[in-house]
């Protein structure tokens, strides 16, 4: 025996143990609502016959109707969010959309690492330059590798080449090497 119904044919809704679900179903033409909580309840009219007093013994007969009808929708709204929750699974792993999550991955990184790639950035030799260079042209060679897109991005299958050390001639403490010192404003 369900504790608290609640039924509201006008509104189209069933409420089991406060939670309410909103369906078409069918129930007496001048049945306004059905309250029923821990073991009593009543029936509000749409005419001018007066409210109907339930006890336990009537909780099959008036009560228990709506409270399939309810568990029977409830069922199917539970089997049709599985059933998109599957399609919505195989969708996520489908090889795909696993692919696009790597290219993201991968524009991802390359993005943290485009000011590397700048001309005017400070590396501190040729070769620094450079091994970020090859390091980019790794990340954009990413899907060519054999077994892509394998289970994502976060498989450790996925050879991520890496990054190098970051070095540069900026000194944190005093600026560019190169920078001449700021002159005060005013003596």
């Amino acid at each position: 025996m369900k504790t608290c119904i609640t039924v509201v044919p006008s509104d189209s809704c069933i409420i089991v143990n406060g939670m309410v679900l909103s369906f078409t179903f069918d129930a007496p033409k001048k049945l306004h609502a059905l309250q029923w909580c821990n073991g009593s309840g009543h029936i509000e009219y749409t005419d001018d016959q007066p409210n109907m007093l339930l006890s336990a013994d009537d909780y099959e007969k008036e009560v228990l109707p709506f409270v399939i009808l309810w568990e029977t929708e409830k069922a199917r709204l539970n089997a049709e969010a599985a059933e998109a929750e599957a399609v919505r699974l195989a969708e996520y792993n489908s090889p795909e959309a696993r692919g696009i999550r790597i290219r993201f991955e991968r524009d991802r990184r390359l993005t943290a690492s485009d000011r590397y790639a700048l001309p005017d950035y400070p590396h501190a030799d040729e070769t620094a330059r450079q091994a970020w260079l090859d390091y980019r042209q790794a990340l954009r060679n990413v899907p060519e590798h054999e077994g892509f897109p394998w289970g994502g991005a976060n498989d450790p299958a996925v050879l991520w080449p890496a990054e190098p050390v970051r070095q540069s001639t900026f000194d944190h403490k005093k600026g560019f090497r190169l920078m001449p010192p700021r002159l005060p404003l005013c003596p």
